[in-house]
């Protein structure tokens, strides 16, 4: 899953930190020790990524704390709207995304939300159908998908709990 950052230049990062500061009050500027290496970071990098290297771009930036407040805040910001511009996944799986994109640009995120990550990453937006293996993005239930209902629901078939109904949106093919 690549992503296109074309649009965000180092200007537009500025722009949306001093954003997210005017909304909290708080004061926008350039931290001196940080600054100059997150721009020559950011504008040296390719403008495509694949998204999994846009991450790492953006908690590298992040971590160098180039501006006096709101330094993940500023990048997750930016994920968001790539995301909601570029990826195609079905809405509990983008708001997932979004979550664990987050975490993962602070450097908070768990073990389990990294493998849900992985998941997602792999599953790439290809939709899902009768006789698929899948399971939830937690990994906690896992199953065959045996029917797909008109209103985003699935039946799955599970070892542990037999036949359940569940969000279509919120499986990823299980992993091999």
């Amino acid at each position: 899953m690549n992503i296109d950052f074309s649009k965000y230049t180092w200007a537009a990062v500025e722009v949306i930190n001093a954003n997210l500061c005017e909304n909290a009050k708080a004061a926008a500027g350039k931290n001196s020790e940080g600054y100059a290496a997150a721009q020559q970071l950011w504008e040296s990098s390719p403008r495509q990524l694949p998204l999994t290297e846009a991450l790492q771009l953006a908690n590298r930036c992040h971590r160098l704390a180039p501006f006096l407040n709101f330094n993940g805040n500023t990048f997750v910001a930016i994920f968001r709207l790539v995301i909601s511009e570029q990826v195609s996944l079905p809405s509990t799986q983008k708001a997932a995304l979004n979550s664990f994109a987050g975490h993962y640009i602070a450097g908070t995120i768990t073990p389990a939300e990294e493998r849900a990550l992985s998941l997602l990453l792999a599953a790439g937006g290809a939709p899902l159908a009768v006789g698929d293996q899948v399971q939830s993005l937690q990994g906690n239930v896992r199953g065959v998908i045996k029917e797909i209902l008109p209103d985003g629901s699935v039946w799955i078939k599970t070892p542990v709990m037999g036949t359940v109904k569940t969000l279509l949106d919120a499986l990823v093919r299980q992993a091999g």
